[in-house]
């Protein structure tokens, strides 16, 4: 949630889509939603509304900590 909330306050997420990515992790089959299901899950939703460069740029927002990359 904390994860969603900030992608809401970097205007990453408008409203709408932070509901509906909400919705769709509340009725995942998991368990225990991980932060991985929920990148995965943001990245699904907004991939269709964004050209090649934002898609690129989310990317590097989404998964920037896992592979130790650092943006200049």
């Amino acid at each position: 949630y904390q994860f969603l909330m900030r992608m809401k306050l970097w205007n990453i997420l408008d409203i709408d889509q932070f509901e509906s990515i909400v919705n769709q992790l509340q009725f995942s089959e998991s368990r225990i939603v991980t932060l991985q299901e929920t990148k995965w899950t943001i990245r699904n939703a907004l991939a269709s509304s964004l050209n090649e460069e934002q898609l690129t740029f989310l990317d590097l927002v989404l998964y920037q900590t896992e592979d130790e990359l650092t943006i200049h």
